[in-house]
């Protein structure tokens, strides 16, 4: 049973919260949708998390439809792979229920996940017609999570998760498991040593929304050299 709450229009975008299931979803449509945007926050973040918000308003400006499910914090952190089940199943709830009282939604799909979020949005991705990925800080819950990707993938990393090591791996895992040629893109960025505020990329929504802006087809930013 699907039911709205709290509609609102505010400026030239509408913006209501829709219920699948258990999850709350945060849904912002500009005038003339160009094309539909699922966001994956990470554990312990919120949709209303200044991350998630530059992420949202960096594909409404492009004239994306967002839909941001409400996946709240899970605990038992000690066991990331029950956290990525649970996220997973939560993000595809909202994004189907919102397919299906939107039949007509616009084609071209764009998928964003960020830590844990960024886990689950790579799963779902495979199993459909993505037209370009993004992850940030994706948690790496095996070394073959890129395997199956058939998009575009743009992979952000943060300094306290950007080693060069892992950067490096990423990289060349994106291009060997994925079976999409490309564009694939590795940034990274020089966040806040602190791990929490690093990781959730304070001070840096420029920077991701710069990234963000760029279309698959279009040069991409520079990405920031590892310090």
């Amino acid at each position: 049973m699907v039911s709205g709450m709290n509609d609102q229009v505010s400026g030239k975008f509408s913006e209501k919260i829709m219920r699948y299931g258990e999850v709350a979803t945060h849904i912002r449509t500009p005038e003339e949708p160009r094309g539909l945007a699922l966001i994956a926050h990470g554990n312990a973040l919120s949709p209303n998390d200044p991350l998630v918000l530059t992420i949202r308003n960096a594909l409404n400006a492009r004239g994306y439809t967002t839909i941001i499910p409400d996946l709240g914090t899970q605990e038992g952190f000690d066991d990331p792979g029950a956290i990525h089940l649970a996220f997973a199943r939560k993000v595809k709830t909202a994004f189907d229920g919102y397919i299906a009282d939107h039949p007509d939604a616009p084609a071209s799909l764009a998928f964003v996940g960020h830590s844990l979020g960024g886990a689950a949005i790579i799963s779902l991705a495979k199993d459909y017609p993505v037209a370009e990925l993004t992850v940030l800080d994706p948690t790496p819950l095996d070394r073959e999570i890129f395997r199956g990707l058939n998009c575009p993938t743009a992979v952000i990393l943060s300094n306290v998760r950007s080693f060069k090591s892992s950067g490096t791996r990423m990289q060349r895992d994106i291009a060997k498991l994925s079976p999409h040629p490309g564009p694939h893109v590795l940034h990274q960025l020089a966040t806040s040593p602190e791990r929490p505020l690093g990781h959730m990329f304070r001070g840096n929504e420029a920077d991701v929304a710069r990234i963000l802006r760029a279309t698959p087809d279009s040069p991409a930013p520079d990405p920031h050299p590892e310090p």
